[in-house]
């Protein structure tokens, strides 16, 4: 999945977050965007180093 998407569902975690009166969801929800933008900066890594990654499975060599 692209960084991208995980940066999204963090800010949603965290308008979810901004928006609630419990103090306890909103715990819960900011603990959630700390762990996608966790997986954010994982997967910009991930891309950084291979780029684009193309799944060839070993049947596609014996087709070629």
């Amino acid at each position: 999945m692209h960084p991208d998407h995980y940066r999204q569902y963090a800010c949603d975690c965290l308008r979810l977050g901004n928006s609630t009166s419990d103090p306890a969801t909103k715990v819960v929800l900011v603990d959630m965007a700390h762990a996608w933008m966790k997986l954010a900066e994982q997967s910009n890594s991930i891309h950084g180093s291979y780029g684009h990654l193309t799944l060839v499975s070993d049947r596609t060599k014996e087709m070629a």
